[in-house]
């Protein structure tokens, strides 16, 4: 069976890009394509209802789009009811898939953090990657073969799986591999009377170091990168100086409250970005056995 998606498609502008990124990514990395619409609340399937009349027009809608696309002739379209997160996490585990693409709407994200918002509650508990297109990534996209893949690492032990992700879609790709750590070198309060100021040089090899002993055990090949600034801006910096194809993190939010206050670096990317973001979410497995599963060997 050929690897899956799951694109989850609204009428807002973050739909288009989902599809096109959805679109996009199937074809670099040889996967077929779901587009599923979810109608907030609703429960489908009692023919002759405003409900089923309503999802058959919004079928015809999505079949429209596959066209636009230019996705395959026998790509399925599917509307759902009920919460758009849990609906698309329950496709995406139905299908298998890869990955749950979908649109972000900006600066609103950070702000509905608390709230929720799809793409924030698929970071948080989708079972497998979460690729999110940015209000900024330009449309249509350039193909992602042959363009670097960013991957964020923060020191956590949520560096390995993320790593090894990254370096399994760079395989894919036929591209190579950024791990890029960032350090903000200013102090979160002033030290105490008396103390020894912690300098630039002692915080850049720490980052040095915590860089290097992520990839080293995550056993992958690539090029290393400390950047001296807040991981999302490093982050979309060397994004951009790479002209890099997609950004890969990892996600440790815990819930609602905890991602607004943390300022999750995935929310701060799925914002501002212009590149496909992906992100793995806790409890997404990519080795033994999860929806995506790396390679053996990816280094």
């Amino acid at each position: 069976m050929a690897p899956h998606i799951v694109c989850g498609i609204d009428h807002t502008s973050g739909g288009d890009r989902a599809v096109a990124t959805g679109a996009q990514l199937a074809r670099d990395l040889r996967c077929e394509v779901s587009l599923v619409h979810v109608m907030r609340g609703a429960h489908l399937g009692k023919g002759g209802d405003a409900v089923a009349i309503g999802a058959a027009e919004e079928h015809r809608w999505l079949q429209e789009l596959s066209q636009e696309y230019g996705l395959a002739p026998d790509t399925r379209v599917a509307v759902i009811g009920g919460d758009p997160a849990d609906a698309l996490i329950g496709a995406g585990q139905a299908k298998d898939a890869e990955f749950i693409v979908v649109g972000s709407r900006g600066l609103h994200e950070l702000g509905d953090a608390v709230f929720g918002s799809v793409s924030c509650a698929l970071m948080r508990n989708a079972r497998c990657p979460v690729v999110v297109a940015p209000p900024a990534l330009p449309v249509p996209l350039v193909p992602l073969s042959l363009r670097p893949v960013v991957c964020g690492v923060d020191g956590s032990e949520r560096d390995h799986p993320t790593l090894r992700l990254a370096a399994d879609l760079a395989t894919r790709l036929g591209a190579g591999l950024h791990a890029v750590h960032g350090f903000d070198p200013r102090p979160v309060a002033a030290p105490p009377a008396g103390a020894v100021p912690v300098v630039l040089p002692v915080l850049s090899e720490a980052a040095e170091a915590t860089l290097e002993h992520a990839v080293r055990e995550a056993g992958v090949d690539a090029k290393r990168r400390v950047v001296s600034s807040s991981p999302a801006e490093g982050l979309m910096r060397v994004a951009g100086e790479t002209n890099a194809g997609l950004l890969v993190v990892g996600s440790r939010g815990r819930g609602k409250l905890g991602s607004a206050i943390l300022g999750s670096v995935a929310i701060r990317l799925a914002a501002e970005a212009r590149t496909p973001v992906v992100v793995l979410p806790p409890g997404a497995v990519v080795e033994g056995g999860g929806h995506y599963d790396v390679a053996d060997i990816v280094a």
